[in-house]
């Protein structure tokens, strides 16, 4: 629910009508979470449903709001504020990067045919984290981590002279917390050696991940310097870090 619909439904309790209008109250008051414009655009739509006369000015710069009217109407329009500006709901996404020998998925019994997406249990998942470990010819591209607002975008990069790594994760969260629904988006640009040219692959995978379950998704395969093949393996889980709104 936006800003805006949110104050719209705090407004159907009916108005508050002060007795006179007198501007005797002015107040600052300091965003953390909700940008200033957007509480300021809630705040002013709910005034105006309820004929609440203030004044709400919004300061981008400081993230600030400031409020100035009768003194109860200020302290409606206070109360309001404070419950637009609470942390949102929010994940911990854990990825790992890593080229594994073309054939490897099939040969530990994860892929069957052309699969290349599994959600895996806790024990699936170990397995699979040591059998990458024990592997001779894996090759680690990165591991990042990132805390990510629930319908926010995550942007990580990474790369050297020989490819460059972009990732990005949307999580959509359920109301409840369980499970989370992400969106990962992964590009990776290799550099050929004596050409001018770049070699550019992606994956795209939208998955609904249950709790303590890990994302594995394989593709954007290449050839190895010896005529082999090798393809990029990205293991994620997720973990939530704030509590569920109620």
């Amino acid at each position: 629910m936006n800003l805006c619909a949110f104050v719209a439904a705090l407004a159907l309790a009916g108005p508050v009508l002060p007795d006179q209008l007198s501007w005797t109250e002015s107040s600052v008051h300091k965003l953390r979470y909700a940008a200033a414009a957007d509480a300021a655009c809630a705040l002013t739509a709910f005034a105006g449903t309820k004929k609440i006369p203030v004044k709400i000015v919004a300061e981008p710069m400081s993230n600030s709001v400031t409020i100035t009217g009768e003194p109860a109407a200020c302290k409606q329009l206070i109360d309001v504020l404070s419950l637009l500006d609470k942390q949102p709901p929010a994940v911990w996404v854990r990825l790992t990067f890593v080229e594994m020998p073309a054939g490897f998925a099939d040969e530990i019994g994860l892929a069957s045919g052309a699969e290349s997406t599994w959600l895996l249990k806790p024990r699936e998942a170990r397995m699979l984290a040591a059998a990458v470990r024990n592997d001779k010819d894996r090759n680690f591209l990165s591991r990042p981590e990132m805390m990510v607002a629930d319908n926010q975008t995550g942007i990580f990069q990474t790369g050297d002279n020989r490819c460059n790594l972009t990732a990005r994760v949307t999580p959509r969260i359920a109301p409840n917390g369980e499970p989370v629904t992400l969106r990962l988006e992964t590009e990776i640009k290799r550099h050929v050696a004596g050409k001018q040219t770049s070699e550019i692959q992606s994956i795209y995978v939208t998955e609904t991940i249950p709790h303590d379950e890990m994302l594995v998704t394989r593709g954007m395969r290449s050839r190895t310097a010896d005529g082999g093949a090798k393809e990029v393996f990205i293991l994620a889980t997720v973990d939530r870090i704030t509590p569920p709104a109620k």
